[in-house]
């Protein structure tokens, strides 16, 4: 907007009735470029707005403390009972929610929202959370740990919407057992080469020998890990593992137990210099790896010196060699501050391995920043300081046109894809299951309309997760319909930040107020629609903290909730995880690195049986 088309004077009379006439103290030291570009800023924000939205937020914090204040352990009410998910480890629910999820995902009716509008000011960067690199052996960032998640899903959906169809009895996606050697393939899963029958199933015909990737239903094939199966003459030179042609349709008979053996690998170093958006941003290390999938008889071909993994752009969605016929798309929310550099990021990451078409880029709003006594904040460039408005702007920001200048929202594009349920998540939680099955079919199965997952606090003063995992389901129509009635009556919260406030009367620069926090941030809360909604359609799953949440917020120095402890989750996780199949030992103090592309949540590692881990190793595809 030029600033022709301003009144600066009706500009200046509106901010001085609202009690911001301080922003217009530095007018006269401006050139005509910076009063345009001032002006303009200026009148898109809604003053008015902003001084009722603070105004709110203060009464609602302040009877929260008195709230708090009166409040006993006796008068603290749980959820309602009929609230409750089922899904307890083990259970019948649990396995039930799971199918219900996995067949949704496959019939193509799930869509995954990934916020990542924040930015890392705690953790001392600029940079977005997604891209952080929490120092695991595989050096990958948080975008690609889910977005290889994604894949794996995809592939297991595939499968028990092919088992569906099928008729056949489910399989637990923590206890998928292996492919019997005496199933016969499908005429559908046959393609011919050569005048050769080859098992296909499920693989799309990516791997250059038209060879199914281990795992997936092929004749009487296992990758060698597993100790009873012999796959004589193939020496390992397909890529995904495969016997080579010719032996597809043989069956090759167990063999008596191999005994166990010791995988061994190079240590990884890792970094311990202070963080910054350098090291954050960083392409992987070359890493000594463990390729599952390889089928030669010895062990020591089963190590490859590689990068880590490599991604080819226009794949189906799915890994290289493992393409499914499911789809979840991703819709990753941005904000202003980070939209091009996340962009940026999966662009030249080629996008993980994910279909570009099913990554839609959509960025939330933002409100200016103030301070303590309400006074909106000037930078030190002389622009407004806003930051984005917290998780709950999903609501608005799914309903505004995207930013390639089409016409349609997100929730349109959802709605003629054939979406009907959402799943949306934080990006900095490096335990999240991204549009988890058991959740989505848990809510699918209760007629809910909202489900949320909650943890165990560690300490009532945890600032983190506040028993919250930010992990939602919506339906589709509840975002489309319901939520628009009763939005504009959300109230935001207060978030002290650290913000480098410019004096208004120097116009210097220099960040004045206490630097652990001198700002307000206002926020909306996802959690924040639960009270508009009837109690009988709002689903709570309640999950182990240790499995599905250790959120990345600090800096090192906090102690929790950091780099740190994320790792440290991660890799403890996965852990457990290899130490429940039969036989696995791990040497103390051996770190594990399991790529999610080989296991979602803790299936698909039969193949270890019997194994042990004496030095550090990542387990890749």
């Amino acid at each position: 907007m030029s600033n022709t088309n301003i009144d600066i004077e009706a500009l200046k009379a509106r901010y001085t009735a609202a009690g911001q006439s301080h922003l217009f103290s530095h007018w006269d030291k401006l050139t005509s470029a910076q009063e345009q570009t001032f002006a303009s800023q200026l009148d898109k924000i809604d003053v008015e707005r902003v001084n009722a939205v603070y105004k709110t937020a203060m009464q609602a914090k302040t009877e929260a403390k008195s709230s708090s204040a009166s409040t006993t352990q006796n008068n603290i009410l749980p959820p309602p009972k009929q609230s409750l998910l089922d899904t307890v480890p083990g259970s019948q629910g649990l396995q039930s929610a799971r199918e219900a999820g996995l067949r949704a995902i496959a019939q193509g009716k799930v869509a995954l929202v990934l916020m990542a509008g924040g930015q890392g000011t705690r953790l001392g960067s600029s940079a977005p959370k997604g891209t952080y690199d929490i120092e695991l052996p595989s050096h990958k960032s948080l975008f690609q740990l889910q977005a290889e998640r994604i894949i794996r899903l995809t592939q297991l959906a595939a499968q028990e919407g092919e088992r569906g169809s099928a008729n056949s009895p489910p399989q637990s996606l923590n206890n998928l057992p292996a492919t019997k050697t005496d199933d016969p393939a499908p005429a559908s899963a046959t393609m011919t080469r050569d005048g050769r029958s080859i098992t296909t199933e499920g693989v799309g015909g990516h791997c250059p020998g038209g060879c199914p990737p281990p795992g997936i239903n092929s004749l009487a094939f296992q990758a060698t890990a597993r100790g009873g199966i012999t796959t004589e003459g193939t020496g390992g030179n397909c890529p995904g593992g495969c016997p080579p042609p010719g032996l597809y349709g043989r069956t090759l008979q167990p063999q008596t137990a191999a005994p166990a053996r010791s995988f061994t690998s190079s240590s990884s170093s890792r970094a311990t210099s202070p963080l910054d958006d350098s090291a954050l941003l960083r392409p992987a290390k070359r890493q000594r790896t463990l390729s599952n999938g390889n089928s030669s008889g010895d062990t020591s071909s089963l190590f490859a010196f590689t990068p880590a993994t490599s991604y080819t752009s226009g794949s189906d969605q799915g890994y290289v060699g493992q393409a499914s016929s499911a789809t979840i798309p991703c819709f990753i929310m941005t904000s202003e501050f980070n939209h091009q550099s996340t962009v940026d990021f999966f662009k030249s990451n080629k996008f993980f391995g994910l279909q570009p078409e099913n990554v839609i880029f959509f960025r939330q709003g933002s409100m200016p920043c103030l301070t303590e006594d309400g006074k909106i904040i000037l930078g030190a460039d002389g622009e407004i300081l806003t930051a984005p408005d917290g998780d709950g702007g999903l609501y608005t920001a799914l309903r505004t046109p995207l930013a390639d200048a089409s016409s349609q929202s997100p929730l349109a594009l959802m709605r003629s894809r054939g979406i009907e349920y959402i799943h949306a998540c934080a990006v900095d939680n490096c335990l999240v299951r991204v549009a988890d099955p058991v959740l989505i079919g848990g809510c699918i199965k209760r007629e809910a309309k909202i489900g949320v997952k909650v943890v165990t606090k560690i300490d009532p003063a945890e600032e983190s997760g506040r028993a919250n995992a930010a992990s939602y389901f919506f339906t589709l129509d509840f975002l489309e319909t319901e939520v628009p009635r009763f939005e504009t009556q959300l109230v935001f919260h207060i978030a002290r930040k650290f913000i480098p406030i410019s004096a208004p009367s120097t116009f210097a620069g220099e960040p004045i107020g206490t630097p652990a926090s001198s700002g307000i941030e206002l926020e909306l809360s996802a959690y924040d629609v639960c009270p508009f909604v009837d109690p009988a359609r709002i689903a709570v799953q309640e999950v182990a903290r240790q499995e599905e949440f250790s959120p990345l917020k600090n800096g090192i120095e906090a102690g929790s909730d950091g780099l740190e402890t994320a790792r440290r989750d991660l890799l403890a996780l996965q852990k457990t995880w290899l130490e429940s199949v039969e036989g696995v030992q791990i040497a103390d103090g051996v770190e594990v690195e399991i790529s999610p592309l080989i296991s979602y949540a803790g299936e698909g590692l039969e193949q270890y049986n019997g194994r042990k881990f004496t030095e550090n190793i990542i387990l890749e595809l």
